[in-house]
């Protein structure tokens, strides 16, 4: 889960920012101008499961933050993803990863081994 998890979804107030700064544009400056996003918003997180997935697709409706009642995003990397609500979370991931595999390395290398990894 290097860059995130899909079946999380997180607040998307965040997005018109990067590194603590505005966006620039027409677009990001009318959407910073709408979000009414509270502390709360940054921990705001809804995991998919079938049942709400089902009346999701069944319904006109979108996932909203429970807090400010703006949309809610995937919790994965995009492109030139700013959000730090988001960010966050998969730099600690990476971090575990990377710890995780200098482990492992180490392992292999001094205990003379092989080592096989599988992806399912």
């Amino acid at each position: 889960e290097i860059h995130g998890n899909c079946l999380g979804f997180k607040c998307a107030s965040g997005i018109g920012y990067s590194n603590g700064d505005p966006r620039i544009g027409n677009e990001w400056d009318q959407w910073n101008q709408k979000m009414t996003a509270t502390n709360s918003c940054k921990q705001a997180t809804v995991q998919m499961n079938q049942e709400l997935l089902t009346d999701i697709v069944n319904s006109d409706e979108i996932l909203t933050c429970s807090h400010c009642q703006q949309p809610m995003r995937p919790n994965v990397l995009m492109f030139h993803d700013t959000d730090e609500n988001v960010l966050k979370e998969i730099y600690a991931q990476r971090e575990r990863y990377q710890t995780w595999e200098s482990l492992v390395e180490e392992k292999v290398a001094t205990n003379g081994g092989k080592f096989v990894i599988l992806e399912m």
